[in-house]
């Protein structure tokens, strides 16, 4: 949470330049839009997986330089993952809900010919509810199970010129920490969580201040936890996500 509070103080104080002078000192926009996630990841007992759709809105501020700041958040919108596999024999195979949000702050410089350099943090928190298995109901009056992921990351981009609008293609190496609270109460800390996310967006202009982008992107993260409480040992958190995003330059 602490994370959470600096990086949102530090965006707002990015951000905080009044909107009249941007004219001089540069540019905002604004976006909002969806996606679809389809997700592989991890809980106490194992691997889940969940495909949802969530809200996603940002805001990127790009100096007269060409270095940018970019804010995005993302909310999942009634998520649930799929319980039929688990093999305890009190399972109903019902969907249970599963809720996640996302944070990431992204600062960047444009170099020549549409390369871009980008380093930034990362913040997902997820919430697992729990089917009604006899392990869980021993444990008393928990009902799910809490993960959170974050960490920084540090990557490359090329943008190239198409038509009346731009794709963009980028690659990032991050390094990740994951903490999973248990159904127990108990919060196992993971020993790594090292991977990578590459994407493309392709961005068509109406106007000079409006826009809309299509995106793709993949990432992976693996954490190992060694924690003698819990079955999991080793896990992927692994996301394909298409989205759709109306942009507007203020």
């Amino acid at each position: 949470m602490n994370k959470k509070i600096i990086v949102a103080a530090a965006t707002a104080l990015t951000l905080a330049a009044p909107l009249a002078s941007f004219a001089d000192e540069g540019a905002m926009r604004g976006r909002l839009g969806v996606s679809n996630n389809s997700f592989t990841t991890i809980w106490s007992g194992g691997d889940l997986e969940t495909s949802y759709n969530s809200l996603n809105f940002g805001f990127t501020y790009i100096t007269p330089k060409s270095y940018y700041y970019d804010l995005a958040m993302k909310k999942s919108l009634s998520a649930s993952w799929n319980t039929v596999e688990l093999t305890d024999g009190t399972n109903d195979g019902r969907d249970e809900d599963y809720a996640r949000n996302d944070l990431t702050f992204t600062v960047g410089k444009v170099l020549d010919n549409g390369v871009q350099v980008f380093a930034g943090y990362q913040d997902s928190s997820a919430t697992i509810a729990l089917p009604p298995i006899s392990w869980v109901q021993d444990l008393g009056s928990v009902v799910e199970e809490e993960i959170d992921v974050s960490g920084f990351f540090l990557g490359a981009g090329k943008s190239i010129k198409l038509g009346e609008g731009s794709l963009n293609l980028n690659a990032a190496y991050g390094s990740m920490s994951a903490t999973l609270v248990d159904a127990g109460g108990i919060a196992n800390d993971s020993s790594g969580g090292n991977g990578y996310s590459i994407g493309a967006t392709y961005t068509h202009f109406f106007t000079d201040d409006l826009s809309v982008n299509f995106e793709l992107k993949q990432q992976k993260y693996s954490y190992d936890f060694s924690s003698p409480d819990i079955a999991l040992t080793s896990g992927d958190d692994k996301m394909t996500m298409i989205g759709f995003n109306v942009v507007r330059q203020f």
